[in-house]
């Protein structure tokens, strides 16, 4: 949904008018709307507030509000409605300034239907019970963050993104029925719900943000959909759920969501690490579609750590960024879907090898950021590598084979470690919007083809240049 500036109207909900306009508006009536207003142009957005110099013909009412419940709004306001391919006339409710705990959301202002609920609508109100009817197309961030009395939300069918913070700190809600086709829920929608004790996640869902039900300490009674594409971090630290699971592996559905080490301590913690790696390799089961974040994290020291294979399924669609941090890892193997999808997989880890998968054409934004190895070696079928895909590591010599045709900007950035990489001939475009590949490398020499895009983008930048004969003579 696109949103484009558009004409203001002023107008005032029952409630709101001056003395003498709202004459005959009375809880529990029907009453008849007052002409509509004229339109006028205006640079910004107003959001509408009680005002006793508003005259007549700046006034409507609603025609079809269920509640004697105030609200600011804005009484004009222009989409792109993505479904009917044309721009829509509404309006967007702004703040609720009614003292009622039940609230049904008026459908319509004058003729205009209601389709925006702003941010903060309800924030930090004692409502207790709100419907929202029909096509609602938006709920923006922290709609009702804080309140503390809310008991029960009736959602629209259509609604597609539960907003950032949107129910965050509803502490009196214990369950909330989530519409099929909802398609997101960004981070910390559900945070602080502590009396959230059961909520169905439709199969409609493909993604869900960080800390999405973050302390919902009752929350026991929950499964992630079964196609979900996106996990973001610690989507259920201290939960219910998580809580109460042993320590060990953590499934849900087909979501690994974690190993849950010794928390007891900061030696058992360490203890748990310690036994865990000395497995030396783990395989996830088969049917995994998410490895969550952060799967196997290690705030301990790597002391006595082992080294271990990291096995990933071609089911694997995800993994979730830092999803083995602080690990010592020997190989780690990336598919396609992981390659493409995933970003900071292995934050502050130490790895010996990663080996990418025959199907891995394009490597994302920031996938290994901050990784600790010796040798980084991508190889040719892999046609992009992505902006800052290998930002802030430490890594001595990356070796990126013949095959390799597109490198983002900032690639290797900030890597003071970094001596030597071999940049193929087959190289036909090096972005850098905003810094070139080897910014902060002061160390590094780039080794390539005579006559080659890389050779003479490596002399725009001013970094040592050795020419060789092919890829052969790299002394990886």
């Amino acid at each position: 949904m696109k949103r484009i500036t558009g004409k203001v109207y002023i107008a005032l909900l029952c409630g709101l008018l001056p003395l003498g306009i709202a004459s005959g508006c009375s809880s529990g009536t029907n009453n008849k709307p007052v002409a509509s207003a004229p339109s006028f142009m205006n640079s910004q957005e107003e959001s509408v507030t009680p005002d006793s110099s508003v005259t007549d013909s700046f006034v409507t009412e609603p025609s079809d509000v269920s509640t004697t419940e105030d609200f600011e709004y804005k009484n004009t306001y222009y989409y792109e409605d993505d479904d009917i391919g044309k721009s829509v006339e509404c309006v967007e409710l702004v703040k609720y300034i009614g003292s009622s705990a039940k609230v049904t959301i008026p459908e319509k202002i004058g003729e205009l239907p209601v389709e925006i609920l702003d941010s903060s609508l309800f924030e930090d109100t004692a409502v207790e019970e709100v419907v929202i009817p029909k096509v609602y197309k938006s709920m923006s961030y922290n709609c009702f963050a804080n309140c503390a009395k809310l008991t029960s939300v009736t959602l629209p069918s259509e609604l597609k993104t539960i907003e950032s913070g949107t129910f965050k700190n509803c502490t009196a809600l214990t369950e909330i029925v989530l519409p099929e086709g909802l398609e997101s829920i960004e981070s910390s929608a559900f945070a602080g719900c502590s009396a959230l004790t059961n909520i169905n996640l439709p199969e409609s869902v493909k993604k869900i943000d960080s800390y999405a039900f973050q302390d919902c300490i009752e929350l026991k009674n929950f499964m992630f959909p079964s196609q979900l594409n996106y996990l973001g971090s610690d989507v259920l630290y201290n939960t219910g759920i998580l809580n109460a699971s042993p320590v060990g592996e953590v499934y849900i559905g087909n979501v690994f969501y974690c190993y849950k080490f010794d928390n007891s301590s900061r030696d058992a913690a360490q203890k748990s690490v310690i036994e865990l790696s000395k497995k030396g390799k783990y395989t996830f089961k088969d049917g995994t579609r998410i490895i969550g974040s952060p799967a196997f994290c290690n705030n301990e020291s790597k002391d006595g750590v082992s080294a271990m294979d990291i096995e990933v399924p071609d089911s694997v669609v995800f993994i979730g960024s830092g999803a083995f941090n602080g690990m010592v890892l020997n190989t780690v193997n990336i598919n396609a879907q992981v390659a493409k999808n995933s970003n900071t997989l292995c934050f502050s880890s130490d790895i010996n090898q990663i080996v990418f998968d025959d199907d891995v054409t394009e490597l994302a934004e920031r996938l290994l950021s901050n990784i600790h190895m010796d040798r980084l070696e991508i190889p040719g079928h892999i046609k992009t590598i992505g902006d800052s895909a290998f930002s802030v590591c430490d890594i001595k010599s990356a070796f990126v084979h013949e095959g390799v045709e597109t490198i983002g900007s900032g690639a290797f950035v900030n890597n003071s470690s970094l001596e030597k990489v071999y940049l193929p001939s087959t190289i036909k475009e090096i972005k850098e919007p905003e810094q070139n590949i080897f910014d902060q490398c002061p160390n590094v020499t780039v080794y390539t083809t005579a006559g080659s895009y890389a050779e003479q983008y490596a002399k725009s930048i001013g970094v040592n240049i050795k020419i060789i004969k092919d890829e052969s003579e790299f002394p990886f």
